[in-house]
């Protein structure tokens, strides 16, 4: 992607992260959880994610064709969802409802 960028919950002041392995994902989901921007991230996977909380934009607007309808972590194939719980997923390219934060 041309820029990373973190999210920052805007009352506590940490930023959204990842706690899954870096590149492809296993299982197909993860967690999140918030921790102190900037600080290293250590998960229970062996493949450690360089940074766990940069995020870039993905995903075309579903019908539209254009770019961008939700994030993904950087280096992983993981979009953030909201449904049926926030968390991440294997990002659907062409659009998912679930995926759709915009």
């Amino acid at each position: 992607p041309k820029e990373t960028f973190r999210l920052r919950h805007v009352k506590s002041g940490k930023c959204l992260t990842y706690m899954g392995p870096q590149g492809t994902h296993p299982q197909g989901r993860e967690v999140l959880s918030l921790g102190s921007c900037g600080e290293r991230t250590v998960t229970q996977w062996p493949s450690q994610p360089t940074d766990a909380q940069r995020w870039h934009h993905a995903n075309q607007v579903a019908g539209a064709g254009t770019c961008c309808s939700g994030f993904r972590v950087w280096n992983t194939d993981q979009c953030l969802t909201h449904y049926p719980n926030v968390g991440t997923v294997i990002c659907e390219v062409l659009g998912r409802f679930d995926q759709a934060l915009r």
